[in-house]
């Protein structure tokens, strides 16, 4: 409306209503689909997808073998097995004997384990759901955790494997590709890196096949890392739990509380069975558990769910679901522990769903299919009597520990 237009009228034009032009409106969709792959790679090392256009996640096949260790279940517990895995056994008998068997391997690994590595893998995607569009990225997570004695180190790494807008793959990469490191003597020191997102991942191309040994995928040194001091015993001092989010022990294979009562069992696939003992080829026997975890009890997942939440910077995210098959071996120590888990959130429009699977493999001997062959001779030359886990330790520690900027707490 022109000015003679206002003067006859004597009335101001109703402002017209802005249309966002198309490139406006992709933007908006591109900083949500931003924002909703940073929630997906904050979740505890486990997000991810393999092949893409831009990256190759080699990996290797990861068969461990069983410990020669005494078996740790006593006669009671045994009877229970067996009384479970009966065509007449009830449900909270199933239960109570999963329980079991998981928090026996839990306290084996804790308490009754001198030297072991725990293999980290995972894989999966995330999508948005915003107005009938469905953008989605996906990761690949390998880690790993070492114990020897009181002593601990633990480190995960996560590339962005694909996106499914092409023009954001590297954008995505140098903002949300991510890796953790923390170390602790078990008894007085804990360092962390916390959680380290894009360029300060420092993630090289998955493109080496030594990425096939410990630690799997390349990582360069982050810029600092925090030195929480202690003044006793973990459960004296909870400034390592609140920084790690575990239940009692960062040795721990999950930090969900598994119990009686906070297991499900969900219809199984035709010839499966909850608990049934599987023999290998070289005699050796183990226990397959399969069972899901009731999301809504809330002692289950309050720890995990805050992890979730902490490391996603996301308040309500939230478990849809969380499946378990579980391998121990006959004498009570963990062979695998493989999940399948979804969860969902609000991004800053619409909402997120995440789907992926996480797996821990535990290797209780030296076992040099992880180990990369320039570096065999260190782990098993004579040092002092030191332990193959112990050295992997040491290693990984002082490089940790090489970085410049330390903070005191």
């Amino acid at each position: 409306m022109e000015e003679k237009d206002i003067i006859e009228t004597g009335k101001e034009p109703a402002p017209k209503k802005r249309k966002l032009k198309k490139w406006q409106i992709a933007l908006i969709c591109v900083a949500a689909f931003i924002v909703l792959i940073g929630l997906a790679v904050g979740i505890f090392f486990i997000v991810g997808a393999a092949n893409s256009r831009h990256r190759e996640a080699l990996d290797g096949k990861f068969d461990n073998a069983a410990p020669d260790f005494e078996v740790s279940y006593t006669e009671e517990e045994l009877a229970m097995i067996e009384v479970a895995m009966g065509a007449d056994a009830t449900e909270q008998q199933i239960k109570e004997a999963i329980s079991m068997i998981y928090n026996k391997a839990n306290d084996n690994k804790i308490n009754h384990t001198e030297n072991a590595v725990a293999v980290l893998r995972g894989e999966g995607s995330a999508t948005l759901n915003f107005s009938g569009l469905h953008p989605s990225g996906s990761m690949i997570v390998r880690g790993m955790k070492v114990q020897s004695g009181k002593e601990f180190y633990y480190q995960k790494a996560a590339p962005i494997m694909e996106c499914s807008i092409d023009q954001l793959q590297s954008t995505l990469d140098g903002m949300l590709a991510q890796q953790e490191r923390s170390y602790t003597d078990g008894v007085s020191e804990y360092y962390g890196t916390g959680t380290l997102k894009g360029d300060k991942a420092n993630i090289q191309d998955v493109d080496d096949v030594e990425t096939l040994t410990i630690p799997f995928i390349l990582v360069d040194l982050p810029d600092s890392v925090t030195k929480f001091s202690k003044k006793g015993s973990f459960k004296e001092d909870d400034t390592f739990y609140n920084n790690g989010f575990y239940l009692e022990d960062p040795r721990e294979i999950t930090n969900f509380r598994v119990t009686a009562d906070a297991i499900v069992l969900k219809p199984l696939e035709e010839g499966q069975k909850y608990i049934e003992l599987v023999t290998m080829e070289d005699g050796a026997k183990y226990y397959v558990c399969r069972f899901s975890l009731d999301i809504n009890n809330e002692n289950c997942v309050e720890v995990a769910r805050a992890y979730l939440r902490r490391s996603a910077e996301s308040n309500n995210l939230e478990y849809l679901q969380f499946d378990v098959q579980m391998e121990v071996w006959e004498n009570g120590y963990l062979k695998k522990m493989h999940d399948d888990e979804q969860w969902t959130g609000s991004a800053v429009v619409g909402s997120t769903t995440s789907t992926s699977w996480y797996e821990t493999i535990v290797y209780y001997e030296y076992d040099e299919a992880l180990i990369a062959e320039s570096e065999r001779e260190y782990y098993l030359g004579d040092d002092e009597g030191a332990s193959w886990a112990s050295k992997m330790i040491r290693k990984y520690k002082d490089e940790l520990l090489t970085i410049n900027t330390v903070n005191n707490k």
